[in-house]
């Protein structure tokens, strides 16, 4: 059995809130994997790669991060890790032109309270679309996918937290 978590055991183990016998069982082999805010000198490897496989999977050209865009995304807190960083660099991948700029990470990648992206920041997506459903799929996808990231792929929160029953959510995943 291979079991992956990103809370303390131990800790829970202590509060009563994870059974020890457990703990021992499922602690045969530990592997500490530190997050990816712990290591971000491997954000450019990993998001070359995941850019790599992106744009292959959209059957594009592949696009450069610029040294400052690069800089950007290090910058970012990241709270879904690797899976997080992968959905950012298909979103930019989607929303940018060639060249993904810092501008690109700032408009795009880092929440602005309160704020929308313009329309015209939009423009390079609404061209992607000439069919009103599939840019109804696109957004739809995006919005669950964040989402699900946001809630560590905890579909019952997630479900809870569109407004809408588990079952219609996996659905969902597996028409995306």
């Amino acid at each position: 059995v291979i079991a992956a978590t990103n809370k303390d055991l131990t800790k829970l183990v202590e509060k009563g809130e994870f059974r020890l016998d457990l703990y021992h069982r499922l602690g045969v082999i530990i592997i500490h994997v530190p997050s990816l805010n712990e290591r971000k000198d491997d954000i450019p490897l990993l998001a070359e790669r995941f850019l790599k496989d992106v744009c292959d999977d959209y059957n594009i050209n592949k696009k450069q991060i610029t040294p400052k865009g690069m800089y950007e995304l290090q910058k970012i807190n990241w709270t879904g890790n690797v899976r997080e960083l992968r959905n950012v660099i298909e979103r930019l991948v989607i929303l940018s032109e060639e060249k993904i700029t810092e501008e690109d990470v700032r408009n795009f990648v880092i929440p602005k309270d309160g704020a929308s992206i313009s329309a015209a920041s939009l423009e390079g997506v609404f061209n992607k679309f000439s069919k009103f459903h599939e840019f109804k799929e696109f957004v739809e996808k995006s919005f669950i996918e964040y989402k699900l990231n946001k809630n560590v792929w905890n579909v019952s929160r997630t479900a809870e937290e569109l407004a809408i029953q588990r079952s219609h959510l996996y659905n969902k995943i597996e028409k995306f």
